[in-house]
């Protein structure tokens, strides 16, 4: 029986995505070397009037839409400290599992859901939801989203927004795993979002003339944004999650090698 073969073995793989706790384990299975900086740090965004004013009339919306766990865990939050109730008849809009996976922790369940992983994505899904149509929905995001699910929405449904966190630089940073980044003594970075991109070019001052190693991230949205400051994208794993990643590199590097494919973990390509 042939032996098992792990194509990331003693690979060192840097993650700046602010939870990296499943990915982590993943690739430790797979023998290979990982190390999180995170470069962004996600906060409750600051009460103010006009928050207070739309949550203490939330019993006029028909849906509340969340795109991503942040969004969940900062609104109940918020609504925690106001002391403001979820209707009963409250209806739910998610993308992606651990979005849905957040919003059932606090015992509601998504009424819409979508299982890709960008807002183009739930966007085309709401117009084809015949629910939607003229109804009140409010949108709950981060501050650095897009408003294209608000513009994209107009005229089917009355839709208002709302940011209940706000994606910021950490003030501290591992200087150990920093030094690894400058020196490039390592063989893949994880990106996860573009904001994770920008503020790393922040940090080290790298411009496309000073490339990084391997590059590997979640969708075609952070993709774009690395290509767009002209670096390169070597993995582009669909599903944002940390098999989804990891089943990428390993790829990479299954081909790069001419492995066989007896490894532990389904590819897909």
């Amino acid at each position: 029986m042939p032996s098992t073969i792990f194509p990331l073995q003693n690979k060192i793989i840097i993650s700046v995505q602010a939870e990296p706790l499943e990915t982590e384990a993943l690739f430790l299975e797979q023998k290979a070397v990982f190390f999180c900086m995170p470069t962004i740090e996600i906060r409750k965004i600051e009460i103010n009037d006009t928050l207070i004013s739309v949550l203490k009339s939330i019993q006029i919306f028909d849906y509340l839409i969340f795109t991503s766990k942040n969004g969940v865990e900062n609104f109940f939050s918020i609504i925690s400290e106001l002391k403001i109730s979820i209707p009963p008849k409250m209806k739910f809009a998610v993308i992606g599992k651990k979005t849905e996976k957040a919003l059932s922790n606090y015992n509601f369940k998504a009424d819409i859901k979508n299982s890709g992983n960008t807002s183009d994505e739930l966007i085309e899904q709401l117009k084809n939801e015949k629910d939607i149509k003229n109804k009140k929905l409010l949108y709950i995001t981060g501050n650095l989203a897009k408003n294209s699910i608000k513009e994209n929405l107009q005229g089917i449904a009355e839709i208002e927004r709302i940011d209940v966190y706000s994606t910021q630089i950490p003030e501290k940073f591992d200087a150990e795993i920093l030094n690894r980044i400058r020196t490039k003594n390592y063989d893949w970075l994880i990106f996860t979002s573009p904001s994770t991109f920008e503020n790393l070019l922040k940090i080290t001052k790298f411009d496309n003339k000073n490339q990084f190693n391997k590059i590997a991230v979640i969708g075609q949205t952070t993709e774009k944004a690395i290509q767009k400051n002209g670096f390169s994208v070597d993995a582009v794993a669909e599903e944002a999650s940390g098999d989804g990643i990891l089943n990428k590199i390993k790829n990479y590097e299954l081909r790069i090698k001419n492995y066989d494919n007896n490894y532990p973990l389904n590819i897909n390509n």
